[in-house]
């Protein structure tokens, strides 16, 4: 786990630097429009990493070459920014519907239906 960790910050100064900007501006804007600053902190780790896990994949399949490899590196990097505030937000929903589980209210609620039947 470390080596690919070292291998994802091994990457181009050009990569580093769309990865890392399009995390922060886009954990900004979430944090800000659910006025949180909790999420800016909680959202930028996952979405840098997510950012370059996808340009480091693409890189690995071929993907990445040829005159527009800047353009293909910024595509694939908003694409798996993308993709990881998807999972973000799939998580955190998940979790907090976890949380909010109350067992009694629950059963109350089959008691309530199973005499409607």
């Amino acid at each position: 786990m470390l080596e690919y960790a070292e291998a994802l910050f091994a990457q181009s100064n050009f990569t580093i630097t769309v990865a890392v900007l399009a995390a922060a501006t886009c954990a900004y804007a979430v944090g800000n429009f659910l006025s949180s600053w909790l999420h800016m902190v909680c959202l930028f780790p996952g979405l840098l990493l997510g950012t370059l896990t996808a340009i480091d994949i693409s890189n690995r399949f071929g993907l990445l070459v040829g005159r527009e490899k800047d353009q293909k590196i910024l595509i694939v990097g908003v694409s798996g920014l993308v993709l990881a505030l998807l999972l973000h937000f799939i998580v955190y929903d998940l979790f907090t519907w976890l949380l909010s589980y109350n067992r009694r209210a629950h059963r109350e609620l089959i008691e309530r239906s199973g005499d409607r039947q």
